[in-house]
């Protein structure tokens, strides 16, 4: 059976930044995010999921590999995350893109956001774990 077969009338909103990089924290551990004057595109992730799906496969298959070191991996990821946007469940963005501009994010509210706002410090302390807030 083909992924157009399940999915075929299926669409879905997706955010993907023009740029991520890759940083360690201070117990290096990685986190790929967008880079500081990436630009967000919606894009419909179901159009190229087949091969979305092979690449990550590709991508993880290398990462296994012992010579394969941890600048390698997440430069691929990060072409991925170009290509792709980061894998995961984001329900909402903030309804003002310059939300930290504020001092309370705004959220749609949908059936995982029951609270539609929230202190922007509290969001960025969630969502962006490298940043000072």
């Amino acid at each position: 059976m083909k992924f157009a077969d399940l999915f075929g009338r299926a669409s879905a909103r997706w955010i993907r930044y023009s740029d991520y990089d890759a940083r360690q924290d201070k117990n290096g551990e990685w986190f790929i995010t967008p880079a500081k004057n990436s630009t967000p595109a919606v894009y419909d992730p179901i159009e190229t999921a087949e091969q979305m799906v092979v690449d990550a496969l590709n991508i993880g298959l290398r990462c296994v590999d012992a010579n394969h070191d941890s600048i390698c991996a997440a430069a691929e990821i990060c072409v991925f995350a170009e290509k792709y946007g980061l894998l995961g469940l984001m329900t909402a963005l903030p309804t003002t893109p310059e939300f930290m501009n504020y001092d309370t994010v705004y959220l749609p509210k949908n059936c995982h956001i029951r609270n539609e706002s929230m202190p922007s410090k509290k969001y960025a302390k969630n969502f962006f774990p490298l940043t000072k807030s």
